[in-house]
Protein backbone atom coordinates (compact mmCIF):
# COMPACT_ATOMS: atom_id res chain seq x y z
CA UNK A 1 0.00 0.00 0.00
CA UNK A 2 2.64 2.47 0.88
CA UNK A 3 4.53 1.31 -2.16
CA UNK A 4 1.40 2.24 -4.43
CA UNK A 5 1.03 5.78 -2.54
CA UNK A 6 4.81 6.69 -3.37
CA UNK A 7 4.22 5.56 -6.77
CA UNK A 8 1.48 7.61 -7.36
CA UNK A 9 2.84 10.93 -5.53
CA UNK A 10 5.88 10.76 -7.87
CA UNK A 11 4.01 10.54 -11.04
CA UNK A 12 1.34 13.16 -9.86
CA UNK A 13 4.84 15.21 -8.90
CA UNK A 14 5.58 14.63 -12.24
CA UNK A 15 2.69 15.55 -14.16
CA UNK A 16 2.45 19.08 -12.11
CA UNK A 17 5.90 19.85 -12.78
CA UNK A 18 5.14 18.76 -17.03
CA UNK A 19 2.20 21.28 -16.61
CA UNK A 20 3.40 24.37 -15.01
CA UNK A 21 6.55 23.64 -17.82
CA UNK A 22 3.74 23.99 -20.34
CA UNK A 23 3.23 27.57 -20.18
CA UNK A 24 6.36 28.88 -20.00
CA UNK A 25 8.03 26.44 -23.01
CA UNK A 26 4.93 28.04 -25.01
CA UNK A 27 5.52 31.20 -24.23
CA UNK A 28 9.34 30.90 -25.49
CA UNK A 29 8.13 29.43 -28.53
CA UNK A 30 5.68 32.73 -29.07
CA UNK A 31 8.60 34.96 -28.24
CA UNK A 32 10.88 32.93 -30.62
CA UNK A 33 8.31 33.41 -33.30
CA UNK A 34 7.72 36.86 -32.84
CA UNK A 35 8.72 38.74 -36.58
CA UNK A 36 9.81 42.29 -35.71
CA UNK A 37 11.71 45.42 -37.57
CA UNK A 38 14.22 47.63 -36.84
CA UNK A 39 13.67 51.21 -36.34
CA UNK A 40 16.01 54.21 -35.39
CA UNK A 41 16.49 56.91 -32.67
CA UNK A 42 18.41 59.71 -32.93
CA UNK A 43 19.18 62.20 -30.29
CA UNK A 44 20.15 65.34 -31.34
CA UNK A 45 20.92 66.65 -27.83
CA UNK A 46 24.05 64.56 -27.43
CA UNK A 47 24.17 63.23 -30.67
CA UNK A 48 24.01 59.79 -30.34
CA UNK A 49 22.15 57.12 -32.30
CA UNK A 50 20.46 53.66 -31.81
CA UNK A 51 18.53 50.84 -33.41
CA UNK A 52 15.64 49.06 -31.54
CA UNK A 53 12.98 46.71 -32.21
CA UNK A 54 9.51 47.81 -33.16
CA UNK A 55 8.13 45.92 -31.01
CA UNK A 56 9.37 48.37 -28.55
CA UNK A 57 6.96 51.76 -27.54
CA UNK A 58 8.89 54.47 -27.50
CA UNK A 59 8.08 56.62 -24.92
CA UNK A 60 8.67 60.22 -25.76
CA UNK A 61 11.76 61.82 -24.89
CA UNK A 62 12.68 62.98 -21.25
CA UNK A 63 12.30 66.90 -20.68
CA UNK A 64 16.34 67.64 -20.58
CA UNK A 65 16.67 66.14 -24.34
CA UNK A 66 19.13 63.72 -22.07
CA UNK A 67 17.53 60.19 -23.81
CA UNK A 68 13.95 57.96 -23.85
CA UNK A 69 12.83 55.09 -22.63
CA UNK A 70 11.43 52.34 -24.60
CA UNK A 71 9.10 49.28 -23.34
CA UNK A 72 7.53 46.40 -25.00
CA UNK A 73 3.53 46.08 -24.71
CA UNK A 74 4.03 43.33 -22.20
CA UNK A 75 6.19 45.85 -20.20
CA UNK A 76 8.50 42.74 -19.77
CA UNK A 77 11.00 44.18 -21.91
CA UNK A 78 12.29 47.61 -21.13
CA UNK A 79 15.55 49.47 -22.54
CA UNK A 80 16.76 52.95 -22.02
CA UNK A 81 19.31 55.30 -23.92
CA UNK A 82 20.68 57.90 -22.35
CA UNK A 83 23.42 60.68 -21.40
CA UNK A 84 23.91 60.13 -17.50
CA UNK A 85 25.02 63.36 -15.54
CA UNK A 86 26.81 61.80 -13.17
CA UNK A 87 29.39 63.27 -10.03
CA UNK A 88 31.73 62.20 -8.14
CA UNK A 89 31.68 61.76 -4.38
CA UNK A 90 31.99 65.50 -3.44
CA UNK A 91 29.48 66.53 -5.89
CA UNK A 92 31.09 69.18 -6.94
CA UNK A 93 32.20 67.65 -10.22
CA UNK A 94 31.76 65.04 -12.80
CA UNK A 95 34.01 61.77 -11.84
CA UNK A 96 36.64 60.22 -14.03
CA UNK A 97 35.90 57.54 -15.88
CA UNK A 98 38.11 54.98 -13.23
CA UNK A 99 35.90 56.60 -10.59
CA UNK A 100 32.60 56.32 -12.33
CA UNK A 101 32.67 52.71 -13.15
CA UNK A 102 33.74 51.62 -9.54
CA UNK A 103 30.48 53.32 -8.69
CA UNK A 104 28.39 51.35 -10.69
CA UNK A 105 30.60 48.39 -9.84
CA UNK A 106 29.67 48.67 -6.21
CA UNK A 107 26.36 48.80 -6.69
CA UNK A 108 24.37 45.54 -4.36
CA UNK A 109 22.61 44.08 -7.22
CA UNK A 110 25.78 44.06 -9.98
CA UNK A 111 26.97 40.13 -10.25
CA UNK A 112 29.58 40.72 -13.20
CA UNK A 113 31.35 43.52 -14.94
CA UNK A 114 33.72 43.97 -17.46
CA UNK A 115 35.75 47.64 -17.97
CA UNK A 116 37.37 48.07 -21.34
CA UNK A 117 39.30 51.59 -22.62
CA UNK A 118 36.58 53.66 -22.59
CA UNK A 119 33.43 51.81 -21.72
CA UNK A 120 32.70 49.07 -19.39
CA UNK A 121 29.55 46.68 -18.93
CA UNK A 122 27.75 45.48 -15.76
CA UNK A 123 25.09 43.22 -15.06
CA UNK A 124 22.95 41.39 -12.32
CA UNK A 125 19.38 40.72 -11.28
CA UNK A 126 17.28 43.61 -10.17
CA UNK A 127 14.91 40.73 -8.00
CA UNK A 128 15.01 36.60 -8.53
CA UNK A 129 13.34 36.81 -11.56
CA UNK A 130 14.66 40.39 -13.51
CA UNK A 131 17.87 40.74 -15.39
CA UNK A 132 19.78 44.27 -15.96
CA UNK A 133 22.46 44.68 -17.91
CA UNK A 134 24.28 48.05 -18.09
CA UNK A 135 26.78 49.46 -21.07
CA UNK A 136 28.19 52.57 -20.40
CA UNK A 137 30.34 54.67 -23.26
CA UNK A 138 32.65 57.38 -21.94
CA UNK A 139 32.92 59.68 -25.06
CA UNK A 140 33.25 63.72 -25.42
CA UNK A 141 33.17 64.07 -21.78
CA UNK A 142 29.98 62.40 -21.36
CA UNK A 143 28.52 59.09 -20.35
CA UNK A 144 26.47 57.23 -22.97
CA UNK A 145 24.27 54.86 -20.96
CA UNK A 146 22.32 52.02 -23.22
CA UNK A 147 20.40 50.26 -19.91
CA UNK A 148 18.10 47.04 -20.36
CA UNK A 149 16.21 44.96 -18.25
CA UNK A 150 13.95 41.67 -19.05
CA UNK A 151 12.35 38.19 -17.45
CA UNK A 152 15.65 36.06 -16.40
CA UNK A 153 13.33 32.66 -18.20
CA UNK A 154 13.50 34.63 -21.54
CA UNK A 155 16.98 35.54 -21.56
CA UNK A 156 17.40 33.35 -24.62
CA UNK A 157 15.14 35.24 -26.80
CA UNK A 158 15.97 38.73 -25.36
CA UNK A 159 20.02 38.42 -25.52
CA UNK A 160 20.80 38.49 -28.91
CA UNK A 161 18.25 41.38 -29.36
CA UNK A 162 20.34 43.19 -26.58
CA UNK A 163 23.61 42.47 -28.09
CA UNK A 164 21.77 43.71 -31.75
CA UNK A 165 20.95 47.10 -29.99
CA UNK A 166 24.24 47.40 -28.28
CA UNK A 167 26.07 46.98 -31.50
CA UNK A 168 24.17 49.25 -33.85
CA UNK A 169 24.97 52.08 -30.95
CA UNK A 170 27.31 55.21 -31.96
CA UNK A 171 28.06 58.10 -29.78
CA UNK A 172 31.08 58.92 -31.76
CA UNK A 173 28.75 60.71 -35.26
CA UNK A 174 31.13 59.60 -37.75
CA UNK A 175 33.89 61.46 -39.67
CA UNK A 176 32.36 65.16 -39.31
CA UNK A 177 32.01 64.61 -35.42
CA UNK A 178 35.52 62.79 -35.18
CA UNK A 179 36.85 66.31 -32.81
CA UNK A 180 40.54 65.67 -32.88
CA UNK A 181 40.01 65.49 -36.74
CA UNK A 182 38.37 68.51 -36.57
CA UNK A 183 40.40 70.22 -34.47
CA UNK A 184 43.53 69.05 -36.43
CA UNK A 185 41.85 70.32 -39.40
CA UNK A 186 40.96 73.84 -37.88
CA UNK A 187 44.51 74.33 -36.93
CA UNK A 188 45.67 73.35 -39.98
CA UNK A 189 43.78 75.84 -42.00
CA UNK A 190 43.90 78.60 -39.35
CA UNK A 191 47.09 78.20 -37.20
CA UNK A 192 49.71 76.57 -38.29
CA UNK A 193 51.90 79.42 -40.39
CA UNK A 194 49.25 81.39 -39.90
CA UNK A 195 48.34 84.21 -38.33
CA UNK A 196 44.75 84.08 -37.11
CA UNK A 197 44.03 87.40 -36.34
CA UNK A 198 44.52 88.90 -39.79
CA UNK A 199 42.72 86.01 -41.52
CA UNK A 200 39.33 87.35 -38.79
CA UNK A 201 40.28 91.03 -40.00
CA UNK A 202 40.68 90.12 -43.57
CA UNK A 203 37.41 88.01 -43.61
CA UNK A 204 39.53 84.93 -44.97
CA UNK A 205 37.13 82.63 -46.52
CA UNK A 206 39.08 79.60 -45.14
CA UNK A 207 38.18 80.88 -41.08
CA UNK A 208 34.85 81.52 -42.63
CA UNK A 209 34.13 77.74 -42.98
CA UNK A 210 34.30 77.31 -39.69
CA UNK A 211 32.04 80.03 -38.93
CA UNK A 212 28.30 79.71 -38.84
CA UNK A 213 27.10 82.92 -41.16
CA UNK A 214 24.32 83.51 -38.75
CA UNK A 215 25.83 83.69 -35.77
CA UNK A 216 29.02 85.03 -36.59
CA UNK A 217 31.58 85.08 -34.26
CA UNK A 218 32.68 87.56 -31.25
CA UNK A 219 35.98 88.31 -29.94
CA UNK A 220 36.56 89.02 -26.18
CA UNK A 221 38.39 91.81 -25.23
CA UNK A 222 39.67 94.10 -22.16
CA UNK A 223 40.17 97.57 -23.67
CA UNK A 224 39.96 98.50 -19.51
CA UNK A 225 39.20 96.77 -16.59
CA UNK A 226 35.37 95.56 -18.14
CA UNK A 227 35.98 92.76 -20.82
CA UNK A 228 33.68 93.61 -23.76
CA UNK A 229 32.77 91.38 -26.86
CA UNK A 230 33.01 93.11 -30.04
CA UNK A 231 31.93 92.08 -33.90
CA UNK A 232 32.95 92.79 -37.40
CA UNK A 233 31.64 96.09 -37.09
CA UNK A 234 33.79 97.20 -34.22
CA UNK A 235 36.67 95.60 -36.01
CA UNK A 236 36.75 92.98 -33.18
CA UNK A 237 38.15 95.49 -30.44
CA UNK A 238 41.62 94.87 -32.72
CA UNK A 239 43.72 98.49 -31.95
CA UNK A 240 47.45 99.73 -33.57
CA UNK A 241 49.36 97.15 -30.81
CA UNK A 242 47.55 94.08 -32.31
CA UNK A 243 49.77 91.61 -33.54
CA UNK A 244 48.86 90.38 -37.02
CA UNK A 245 52.48 88.77 -37.58
CA UNK A 246 53.81 85.77 -35.96
CA UNK A 247 52.82 82.77 -36.91
CA UNK A 248 53.41 78.88 -35.32
CA UNK A 249 55.84 77.17 -37.19
CA UNK A 250 56.63 73.38 -35.72
CA UNK A 251 55.18 70.67 -34.27
CA UNK A 252 52.13 70.22 -31.83
CA UNK A 253 50.67 67.98 -29.30
CA UNK A 254 46.91 67.65 -29.35
CA UNK A 255 45.29 66.11 -26.13
CA UNK A 256 42.38 66.75 -23.60
CA UNK A 257 42.62 69.16 -20.61
CA UNK A 258 43.46 66.77 -18.09
CA UNK A 259 42.58 67.48 -14.01
CA UNK A 260 46.03 68.31 -13.06
CA UNK A 261 46.57 70.60 -15.71
CA UNK A 262 46.75 74.17 -14.28
CA UNK A 263 44.58 76.14 -16.57
CA UNK A 264 44.46 78.12 -17.93
CA UNK A 265 47.23 80.69 -16.34
CA UNK A 266 50.13 78.48 -15.19
CA UNK A 267 49.70 76.21 -18.56
CA UNK A 268 53.08 75.54 -19.81
CA UNK A 269 52.29 74.92 -23.68
CA UNK A 270 55.70 73.65 -24.00
CA UNK A 271 57.08 70.28 -24.00
CA UNK A 272 60.26 68.49 -25.47
CA UNK A 273 57.90 67.66 -28.63
CA UNK A 274 56.85 71.44 -29.55
CA UNK A 275 53.59 73.13 -28.42
CA UNK A 276 50.64 71.56 -26.40
CA UNK A 277 47.10 72.03 -27.57
CA UNK A 278 44.15 71.26 -25.37
CA UNK A 279 40.72 70.61 -25.23
CA UNK A 280 37.67 69.91 -23.73
CA UNK A 281 33.95 70.36 -23.54
CA UNK A 282 32.34 72.75 -20.76
CA UNK A 283 28.80 73.87 -20.39
CA UNK A 284 28.93 77.88 -20.16
CA UNK A 285 29.69 80.70 -22.47
CA UNK A 286 32.04 83.67 -21.29
CA UNK A 287 29.35 86.08 -19.63
CA UNK A 288 28.26 89.14 -20.96
CA UNK A 289 29.10 92.40 -18.74
CA UNK A 290 27.36 95.49 -19.52
CA UNK A 291 30.04 98.19 -18.97
CA UNK A 292 27.67 101.03 -17.91
CA UNK A 293 25.24 98.67 -15.45
CA UNK A 294 27.65 96.11 -14.67
CA UNK A 295 25.53 93.90 -15.21
CA UNK A 296 26.28 90.13 -15.89
CA UNK A 297 24.14 88.33 -18.63
CA UNK A 298 24.69 84.74 -19.82
CA UNK A 299 25.10 83.69 -23.49
CA UNK A 300 24.01 79.98 -22.69
CA UNK A 301 19.79 81.45 -23.10
CA UNK A 302 21.16 81.88 -26.84
CA UNK A 303 22.37 78.33 -27.37
CA UNK A 304 20.31 75.93 -24.92
CA UNK A 305 21.05 72.73 -26.18
CA UNK A 306 24.25 73.35 -28.40
CA UNK A 307 27.25 71.54 -27.05
CA UNK A 308 30.31 73.34 -26.40
CA UNK A 309 33.89 73.03 -26.82
CA UNK A 310 36.33 75.19 -25.90
CA UNK A 311 40.23 74.75 -27.43
CA UNK A 312 43.23 76.59 -25.72
CA UNK A 313 46.20 77.84 -27.95
CA UNK A 314 48.91 79.87 -27.01
CA UNK A 315 49.74 83.55 -28.45
CA UNK A 316 52.58 85.17 -28.97
CA UNK A 317 53.44 84.96 -25.12
CA UNK A 318 53.04 81.75 -24.55
CA UNK A 319 49.37 82.86 -22.91
CA UNK A 320 46.39 81.19 -23.15
CA UNK A 321 43.53 81.88 -25.77
CA UNK A 322 40.22 80.63 -25.84
CA UNK A 323 38.66 79.39 -28.09
CA UNK A 324 34.96 78.43 -27.77
CA UNK A 325 32.98 76.29 -30.64
CA UNK A 326 29.25 74.96 -30.71
CA UNK A 327 28.07 71.93 -32.29
CA UNK A 328 25.19 73.23 -35.17
CA UNK A 329 23.48 71.82 -37.40
CA UNK A 330 26.15 68.41 -36.65
CA UNK A 331 29.01 70.61 -37.72
CA UNK A 332 31.90 72.45 -34.98
CA UNK A 333 31.54 76.35 -35.66
CA UNK A 334 33.76 79.15 -33.93
CA UNK A 335 31.65 81.74 -32.04
CA UNK A 336 34.22 83.14 -29.72
CA UNK A 337 37.65 84.31 -28.84
CA UNK A 338 38.61 84.97 -25.70
CA UNK A 339 41.54 87.04 -25.62
CA UNK A 340 41.29 88.09 -21.97
CA UNK A 341 42.54 85.29 -19.50
CA UNK A 342 45.02 86.16 -17.68
CA UNK A 343 45.57 89.43 -18.29
CA UNK A 344 45.32 90.98 -14.92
Amino acid sequence: MKKILMLTFIAFIAFACKNSAQPETQEQQKKEEIKFEWASYENSRFDFSVSYPDFLIPQGESGNGDGQRFISEDEKFQFWAYVDFKMNATFDDAPSFDEAYEQDVNQENVEYNEKRQDNYYVSGHIDKNTLFSKYTYFRNMNYYVLYFQFPDAEARFFSPIVDTIVASFDCDGGENHDVENFINGFLKDCWIGKNFDALLRDNSAILNKYIDKDLGIARLHAPGTIPRFAKRNENFGYDNYTDFETTFKGKYTLTMCKENYDLPCNFDFEDKNGKIVCYDFVSDLPNLVDPETFEISSLMPMYPSSKIMLVYLPNKYNSPRAFYFILVNKNWKLIIVDDTLCSA
